[in-house]
């Protein structure tokens, strides 16, 4: 495992769902509530936005990616579930 935190670098983060890069819009946000957390928000959620999702950060200390996957499971059920 990469420790990103313990480099004094610029971090870079990237989100992606399937190979196409999410960037930040009307639906799409990002939170950086701390130095650690990364947060993707979707608004108004469609049955396209449905699939794996990759936030990837990288500096001079290495890369680290986590994978989640966004599941509708009813009108007003939606789970995320992280790998």
């Amino acid at each position: 495992m990469v420790d990103l935190a313990t480099h004094d670098s610029l971090l870079y983060v990237f989100r992606y769902k399937g190979a196409t890069e999410v960037k930040p819009g009307d639906r799409y946000k990002f939170l950086y509530p701390d130095d650690e957390s990364y947060t993707l928000l979707i608004y108004k959620v469609e049955e396209s936005d449905l699939g794996k999702y990759e936030c990837c950060a990288k500096n001079k200390g290495g890369k680290v990616a986590k994978i989640a996957e966004l599941i509708i499971t009813g009108k007003y059920s939606i789970c995320v579930s992280g790998q």
